[in-house]
Parts: structure tokens; C-alpha cells; sequence
């Protein structure tokens, strides 16, 4: 069973990356246009010169960017890997029905805090705040988080840490798109401080849950599709 299915996307050869948010690609016909990236991760196994890219069409005729980019080839495994963040709640939300939560808010804004949180969800033992992160570095069966130093990761982390002394429940939940991973580790040669602030959101009650989301690429003479299977 499919969690997410994504429909008429297009190959795209990776040129540049313009800006955080921009890159520049090549369409099959040759024209070079410029697509929109959400996903602020630095995806150096990813956004190389002449490496393939999936991206969609935008219904928005107003935007200067007419494409979003949904998958790229990883160089190190070979696999289409997810890499739009915009995407990761909406996954994550229908982990958590599965799991017996109601949701109850999306992007979520604390009192006296400069962070949003993904969601705010209920089961029978209260209500739990919920940071979504997802992966796309990959060695061997390891997903590594993360794969930039990340000063807003750390705010997240640090902020959950408290809310959870203070008696509330909170949880992070990471998604790694790859079929061969096992296992989600800290990336400590780009960010050692996080695995300590991570054991220390664990000690005092914190949840940590990690989920595998394979992509199965579906070709059907000229209509190309994605579907993000069910997770494990």
C-alpha cells in the first residue's frame, strides 16, 4: 500500500544550483529552465552536473518557476530518493493516523518561540507536539541526519527538550526514502553538538521514531510516476 502517490513528472538533467531554492535544469527537448527546490538540504549526492532529476509541472501560471522538483538519482546508492520537505508532514500524518492519532494542527506555533512545529496530534494518552525531518544522506544500510550543520535542527531539538521538562509530550520523527537503510544515525562529522542534545531530548522523555519510505518509479509509455510505498 502507497502513502503518497505523485503523477505526470518529467526527467530533468540537473544544470546549477541558483539559490537555496532554485535550480536550473534541462528538459528533454534541450531548453533550460529554472525549477523550484524545497528541500534547503545542502543534496551533494544529488545536484551534480548531468545527474537526473523528477519534477512536476506547476498548476501556478504565476510563479517564476514552472516546475518542482520531487526526486533525484543519489550517486551513492543509485536510488531515487525523495527530496521535497514540503511533503514530509503530509507523510508523517498518515503514519500517524495508522498509528491512532488524531491530527489536530499542522505548523504549529508555541508561545514565545521563533519555531513552527509540524503538527499537533492526539491519542488516548493526550496531545503531542511533532517535528518531522527527513533524510537524504545515505552510506550503506545508514541514513545520516544531518547533512548540514543545521542551527534551526538545533532550535527544534532544543525547544522540544524544554517543552518536555515542562511536562508536555513531543516527538521527532525522521523519514529516510532509501530501501536499503536499517539504521538512522547522527551525522557527527558535521554536527557532533546535535547527538548530544538529542540523548538529552531522549533522558528527559522525548520520543525519537524513525520510518523507511522506498519510492517505486512506474513508466507507462510517456506518463512517468512515483509512488511512496508504505513504511516499516
Amino acid at each position: 500500500m502507497e502513502l503518497l502517490v505523485i503523477e505526470d513528472l518529467l526527467w530533468l538533467t540537473f544544470i546549477s544550483r541558483e539559490n537555496r531554492f532554485t535550480v536550473k535544469v534541462k528538459l528533454d527537448s534541450g531548453d533550460e529552465v529554472l525549477a523550484h527546490l524545497k528541500d534547503t538540504a545542502k543534496l551533494k549526492d544529488y545536484l551534480i552536473p548531468g545527474n537526473k532529476l523528477l519534477g512536476k509541472l506547476s498548476p501556478s501560471k504565476s510563479r517564476k518557476t514552472q516546475l518542482d522538483i520531487w526526486a533525484g538519482l543519489n550517486r551513492s546508492t543509485g536510488e531515487l530518493i525523495l527530496i521535497n520537505s514540503w511533503v514530509h508532514p503530509t507523510l508523517a500524518s498518515e503514519i500517524l493516523r495508522r498509528e491512532g492519532y488524531i491530527i489536530l494542527k499542522r505548523e504549529v506555533k508555541l508561545p514565545k518561540s521563533r519555531s513552527r512545529f509540524d503538527l499537533l496530534v492526539k491519542n488516548s494518552k493526550g496531545t503531542q507536539l511533532v517535528e518531522v525531518k527527513g533524510c537524504t544522506l545515505y552510506r550503506g544500510e545508514y541514513a545520516l541526519f544531518p547533512d548540514a550543520l543545521t542551527q534551526r535542527g538545533r532550535r527544534h531539538v532544543r525547544e522540544l527538550t524544554e517543552l518536555v521538562r515542562r511536562g508536555e509530550r513531543a516527538r521527532l520523527l525522521f523519514l529516510a526514502f532509501s530501501g536499503r537503510v536499517k539504521y538512522l544515525t547522527v551525522n557527527e562529522e558535521i554536527d557532533p553538538e546535535l547527538r548530544r542534545m538529542l540523548r538529552e531530548f531522549l533522558r528527559v522523555g522525548g520520543e525519537i521514531s524513525a520510518y523507511t519510505l522506498p519510492l517505486e518509479l512506474n513508466i507507462s509509455g510517456d506518463r512517468i510516476s512515483l509512488k511512496i510505498k508504505s513504511f516499516a
